[in-house]
């Protein structure tokens, strides 16, 4: 039996299982757990920016650390020591930004804004959560609304620059996750208004 062992072959089979482990590590158990999928974590990495640029920093990070031990089978220990404390680093990052903790705010306020959201071809987007907060992230107590039958949402919040933006977990498979936000001011009264234009995946 001892003849039949093959070092070489062990050690290289183990990093290439190890590769592909890592790429299920980051686009199914911890996408899982916050109730996305393995499309939703694709739309994440080709939506590189804004809210979610720490997730698609931590995807294509998690990719070439796994690329790396599928690809060379002999063992390199400095790289592999850097490469499994990067993957480490990417791991806590990529939780953190799909599960974050409540940031302890509370945007609710006696100003009034009224949110609209349509589609390209001014069709209302019922049922969407839109969510609302100085920067983009967790949402802050009284940041989190839904769009009735005509697409459109009140926040009670209180008078400052917000950003609208969306939760990508339950968003819309027909239409375009936004890049970036959309910046609103509101003033102290009950006549703020915002419009948000989604485009139709075609």
């Amino acid at each position: 039996m001892k003849e039949n062992f093959h070092p070489e072959l062990y050690i290289r089979t183990t990093r290439y299982v190890f590769g592909v482990l890592i790429i299920g590590l980051f686009f199914w158990f911890i996408p899982k757990g916050a109730g996305l999928t393995f499309i939703d974590v694709i739309m994440i990495a080709l939506h590189f920016g804004g809210r979610i640029e720490p997730i698609a920093v931590s995807i294509y990070g998690a990719v070439f650390i796994a690329l790396y031990f599928i690809i060379f089978g002999e063992i390199r220990w400095k790289i592999d020591v850097l490469a499994i404390l990067l993957l480490c680093v990417c791991a806590v990052t990529m939780v953190n930004s799909i599960q974050p903790g409540d940031n302890g705010s509370d945007i609710r306020g006696n100003a009034v804004l009224k949110v609209s959201v349509f589609t390209d071809t001014r069709e209302p987007v019922p049922n969407l959560e839109v969510d609302l907060s100085r920067e983009q992230g967790t949402p802050p107590q009284g940041g989190i609304a839904t769009t009735d039958a005509s697409g459109t949402t009140i926040f009670h919040i209180n008078p400052e620059n917000y950003i609208i933006y969306f939760n990508l977990g339950n968003f819309p498979k027909n239409l375009e996750y936004p890049k970036e936000g959309q910046k609103v001011g509101v003033q102290n009264n009950d006549r703020n208004q915002a419009t948000v234009i989604l485009t139709k995946i075609k």
